[in-house]
C-alpha cells in the first residue's frame, strides 16, 4: 500500500499543527503538501502587535514556522500557490502558482483546510485611500510599521474592537 497523500490548504496555526500531528502519528507513511497563497509562510497576525511595539525587532520572527523547519522528504511546502478549486469527486485540488501562472491538479487522499481569513474593508467611502491598512499578514505589518516610524504621520485611527484591533490601539 502506498503513502497517504495529504493536502493542507493554508499555512496558519492549523496548517502547522496538522503537519506536526501527521508526522508524529504517521511518520513517513504520509506525503504532505501544504499550499500557501502568500509569499510569506505562516505570519502570525496575532503577533503583529509584538512587532509594532518593537518587542520583536525582526518581522521574520513573527511566524509560526518556517518551511525549512520541515526538511523531511515527505513534506512539501509551496508558498505562492493559490488553491482555486477543490474537486471532491476525483479528490484533487486545482492550484495556480502566482510565480509563473501555471495551474496544476494535485491528488489527495485526505484534505485539511486551514486557510485562515482575510479581513474585509468596511463598505464606506475612503477605504481605498493610500494610508488605510488592514491588519493581517506580513505585507500589511511592514507597511503599518513604516507608517508608525514616519514622523509626518501625526494621527492614527484603529477601526475594530476585536483582539488584534485592541492590541493595535494599545
Amino acid at each position: 500500500m502506498g503513502k497517504t497523500k495529504v493536502v493542507i490548504v493554508g499555512a496558519s496555526h492549523g496548517g502547522h499543527q496538522s503537519i506536526l500531528e501527521l508526522l508524529s502519528r504517521y511518520g513517513d507513511r504520509v506525503d504532505i503538501t501544504l499550499f500557501e497563497a502568500g509569499d510569506y509562510v505562516s505570519f502570525m497576525s496575532c503577533g503583529m502587535e509584538l512587532y509594532l511595539e518593537d518587542q520583536v525587532t525582526d518581522v521574520n520572527d513573527v511566524r509560526n514556522f518556517r518551511p525549512e523547519d520541515f526538511p523531511q522528504p515527505n513534506v512539501s511546502i509551496k508558498n505562492n500557490h493559490v488553491v482555486k478549486a477543490i474537486n471532491t469527486d476525483v479528490k484533487t485540488v486545482t492550484v495556480t502558482s502566482t510565480s509563473d501562472g501555471k495551474t496544476e491538479d494535485y491528488p489527495y487522499d485526505k484534505l485539511i483546510l486551514s486557510s485562515g481569513v482575510t479581513p474585509h474593508s468596511l463598505p464606506v467611502p475612503g477605504t481605498d485611500l493610500e494610508n488605510v491598512y488592514l491588519m493581517r499578514g506580513y505585507d500589511w505589518a511592514t507597511k503599518i510599521k513604516a507608517k508608525l516610524e514616519d514622523p509626518d504621520v501625526k494621527h492614527i485611527a484603529v477601526v475594530g474592537a476585536g483582539y488584534i484591533g485592541i492590541e493595535a490601539a494599545e
